[in-house]
């Protein structure tokens, strides 16, 4: 195996920065592979050979900041790499080089870093071997027509991930949807629902599913409604109650911790005193269905060994 030694130097920006010399030799090919920046064309435009990039996805597909991420989401049982020239104004519109042959490898990964431990090795060893036969050195040959023509779908863009991408949207998203992006994730999903506030009104704050979901193994009896929370305790058992959603598929999700944004991570059986400020569940329980008993207080009800509470208004 070949082996390079290299110097390391850290930067905060690449906008400013100017590439070293090494033994007085100027630089004259730049190399990135999960970069994340675009490359100043004057340093391109300053080495003889411009830029090569490793990039996780059989370009044009995924093209973007999360290749990795989006062939997860999107369900995606292949992938494969490909060897770029860098340009010197947008991500991934390079001439192609060399890439994986359609339709790439099979994967079985349900992680990230597992796809990463899978696909590191396959881009490594096609950038030596773009060295060894020597891509960069014009005239280059750009193997973006023909691969144009092998495949009929059009190309996606792998956007970053932001935030945004962790909000559960219980009107579409399935319970393997959820389940899949909790996995992929880099932090908790997240909704919103409405909290009493300390003055006593109601105030919309981020509900923060901060030990995330599991498939709740037995039937509700059609009472988890996609996106309203159930807080469900077993009338003879000493473990502590946990929550039930519903998904727009007909399956339940179930967690035992929530966090309310601004407050510390609460069991669920908090989830519905003042002390951890969530809204209470609704009064008029005979809507929910006919199987339910109103306990004396109104706001919850039983069916067999079974207590109930659902919340008033579902997540947003």
């Amino acid at each position: 195996m070949d082996e390079f030694t290299t110097r390391d130097y850290k930067t905060n920006t690449v906008s400013e920065w100017t590439p070293p010399t090494r033994d007085n030799e100027d630089i004259n090919l730049v190399v990135t592979a999960s970069f994340g920046l675009l490359v100043p064309s004057r340093i391109l435009y300053g080495v003889k050979y411009g830029g090569l990039n490793v990039h996780p996805s059989l370009l044009p597909d995924f093209r973007g900041a999360a290749p990795l991420h989006h062939t997860l989401l999107c369900g995606e049982k292949n992938i494969g790499v490909t060897l770029q020239t860098m340009h010197p104004t947008q991500f991934d519109k390079g001439m192609i080089l060399a890439q994986t042959k359609y339709p790439g490898f099979e994967h079985c990964c349900s992680t990230v870093p597992d796809l990463v431990a899978m696909v590191a090795p396959k881009g490594a060893e096609m950038l030596l071997q773009g060295l060894r036969d020597r891509l960069y050195v014009p005239p280059l040959e750009d193997l973006s027509p023909h691969l144009s023509k092998i495949s009929d779908r059009p190309s996606r863009y792998a956007r970053k991930i932001t935030p945004n991408d962790r909000h559960i949207n219980w009107d579409t998203w399935t319970a393997e949807k959820i389940l899949l992006t909790q996995r992929l994730m880099i932090g908790p999903l997240w909704n919103e629902g409405e909290v009493a506030s300390l003055n006593g009104g109601i105030e919309v704050k981020r509900i923060i599913w901060s030990q995330g979901f599991q498939l709740f193994p037995g039937p509700m009896n059609n009472l988890a409604k996609h996106g309203c929370p159930i807080v469900v305790k077993e009338r003879r058992s000493k473990a502590p109650p946990y929550l039930v959603v519903g998904t727009c598929d007909g399956r339940t999700l179930v967690t035992k911790a929530i966090k309310i944004e601004g407050k510390w991570e609460t069991p669920v059986s908090h989830a519905l005193s003042k002390s951890c400020n969530m809204a209470a569940p609704i009064d008029a329980v005979e809507k929910v269905a006919k199987v339910l008993v109103p306990k004396g207080d109104g706001n919850a009800a039983q069916e067999g060994e079974k207590e109930f509470a659902i919340f008033r208004q579902p997540l947003r």
